[in-house]
């Protein structure tokens, strides 16, 4: 599950990998905190970071929606309820397979 390129970043060297994702969690957690708190102006943009940070992970799914939202903009309250669980599920899963 992990990326491919974070284990070629990485040499192999196990603990730089673990602390990588560490890292990484870290920003996408603050990537999804900046999208829940976003205003409609900074839907978009903030959206762009939650997929650029996933993309770099291969987390895929967490990716795939934060295309779609960037995509379709912001969303009303209710869009925006249901992109942001999606998201919540996608950042769970992928974090409890890593």
């Amino acid at each position: 599950m992990v990326s491919s390129v974070l284990r070629e970043i990485t040499g192999g060297d196990e603990e730089l990998l673990i602390q990588l994702l560490v890292d990484l969690k870290e920003s996408l957690t603050v990537s999804v905190t900046m999208l829940r708190e976003a205003t409609d102006a900074e839907w978009t943009a903030r959206a762009h970071r939650l997929k650029g940070g996933a993309l770099a992970m291969g987390a895929d799914d967490i990716a795939r929606i934060a295309a779609r939202a960037e995509e379709t903009g912001p969303p009303d309250a209710d869009g925006r309820s249901r992109t942001l669980c999606e998201i919540d599920k996608a950042f769970a899963d992928f974090f409890a397979a890593v």
